[in-house]
């Protein structure tokens, strides 16, 4: 499954020339830790998670990806300050 949706959005990425993408699952008692942020050319994959193991707080674990997705956004932005859309 994980490496379906990282070919997946690398696809998806090249086709729309985008330097940066996040694949978002969720993390469960079962679940493996996060992989580290890869590169694939010019294209930065970013694995991020929504915490949902037994006793979670659903608020916090929504505020914590929230915050992790606007980072993600706002350091893309900051990188790609010269790209411009077609």
């Amino acid at each position: 499954m994980v490496r379906k949706s990282l070919g997946r959005s690398v696809a998806f990425a090249a086709g729309f020339e985008s330097q940066n993408v996040i694949v978002v699952g969720f993390r469960d008692e079962g679940g493996i830790p996060l992989p580290p942020a890869v590169r694939f050319g010019p294209i930065e994959v970013q694995a991020l998670a929504w915490d949902a193991m037994e006793g979670s707080d659903p608020e916090q674990s929504g505020e914590y990806l929230s915050n992790k997705v606007r980072d993600f956004l706002e350091a893309s932005l900051r990188r790609n300050q010269g790209y411009r859309v077609r």
